[in-house]
């Protein structure tokens, strides 16, 4: 699968993302070029599992907490919006479980008025981000044929080339792809909506960086 992609000096001057394989849409396969002392931002996966092996040289994984005034999607999903515990099948009349939470629903009787999380995040204007919001919750080092797995349930992270003399080469599985995710900021835990791009795409170097849904649109 790697054979016609040619890895030199040149490819690892600078952090790049090269598309090997889109999968048809189901996954992607990137391999991931790092200059000496290159590191992505602090970036979630868009509610993607991501499995990454090192081919070469060796990277760190710092890995965060979610800023208590983010919240990611894989949870979005797990508690919607003003749904009632009901629609899971939790006997309202069961008082004594931990699994009766306060649900959002203000016509089920386990409505005991909205959380403080959701108050905040249905606030006008902008939060209040600080210094404290990225808490890194440990580091990994690895090496060649070492393997790492995340997903947005088990936090944020960064991935950094710890040597300042030789690059660094790693390759990701994303599944689902994804064509964008949010970077955090690491003095304010401040996300922002990036797009996610190539620098090559099936060994060969394109004319101009490719955003990821060009590839999904490509292949319909």
């Amino acid at each position: 699968m790697l054979n016609g992609m040619q890895i030199n000096e040149r490819m690892i001057s600078k952090y790049t993302r090269n598309l090997v394989d889109a999968g048809n849409g189901a996954f992607n396969i990137m391999v991931l070029c790092w200059g000496p002392g290159h590191a992505s931002a602090i970036h979630d996966h868009a509610d993607s599992h991501c499995f990454m092996k090192i081919l070469s040289g060796s990277l760190e994984e710092v890995r965060y907490e979610w800023p208590n005034n983010v919240e990611p999607e894989v949870l979005k999903k797990l508690k919607t919006k003003n749904s009632c515990c009901s629609a899971n099948e939790i006997a309202t009349e069961d008082r004594t479980s931990d699994l009766i939470y306060n649900c959002q629903n203000d016509t089920c009787p386990n409505f005991r008025g909205k959380s403080d999380n959701t108050e905040h995040r249905e606030q006008d204007g902008d939060q209040d981000y600080d210094a404290n919001k990225m808490a890194e919750i440990g580091r990994t080092s690895l090496e060649v044929n070492d393997v790492c797995y995340i997903n947005d349930a088990l936090g944020l992270h960064r991935m950094e080339n710890p040597s300042y003399v030789d690059g660094a080469v790693s390759l990701h599985l994303y599944c689902p792809p994804f064509d964008s995710c949010r970077m955090f900021d690491a003095r304010t835990g401040k996300p922002t909506d990036i797009k996610v791009t190539f620098w090559s795409m099936y060994g060969k170097k394109v004319k101009r960086v490719i955003e990821a849904n060009d590839i999904v649109d490509s292949q319909e």
